[in-house]
């Protein structure tokens, strides 16, 4: 009798393992990833600071900076402007890696940071970047300079 159990016992839990590894395996959710397009943009203020790339992602459009020189910098998240050819202006909408003025970071030759702006519309070919919108502000220190880009070619961006 005892050994009938054992066997029942052995077939059941045999049973049970197959069934469990027969399942079909359940993939979880997961969203798909966000689609960024990034077209290289190779536009030096004075040799000092490079635009690097420019990224459309969902609803926003990131532009990627780079540092050429050791350099001291801030920036205004409220008067940095872009605007293109037809003379729309899209709204400045983050920073990442520079700090608010009067605030101010040293950094080396190759660090980057980032300016966010709204979306750019579809079929633009050119941009003008000013971290100086406004025309009316003082520098933050003496000797301080704004950085501007004027004619950004974009016509080989896919957005």
């Amino acid at each position: 009798m005892k050994r009938i159990m054992i066997i029942i016992f052995t077939l059941s839990i045999t049973a049970l393992y197959a069934k469990i590894k027969a399942q079909p395996s359940v993939k979880p959710n997961i969203a798909p990833e966000k689609k960024i397009k990034c077209c290289s943009i190779q536009r030096t203020f004075k040799n000092k600071i490079n635009i690097t790339q420019i990224c459309s992602k969902e609803d926003v459009t990131q532009i990627e900076l780079q540092v050429v020189i050791p350099y001291t910098m801030c920036s205004n998240l409220n008067d940095i402007g872009l605007t293109d050819e037809n003379g729309k202006s899209y709204k400045a909408i983050g920073m990442k890696d520079i700090p608010s003025c009067p605030e101010i970071l040293q950094v080396s030759p190759g660090y980057k940071f980032y300016w966010n702006f709204e979306k750019l519309d579809k079929g633009i070919s050119n941009l003008n970047l000013t971290e100086n919108k406004n025309k009316n502000l003082p520098p933050t220190f003496p000797n301080w300079e704004f950085w501007y880009w004027n004619d950004i070619t974009v016509s080989h961006c896919k957005f």
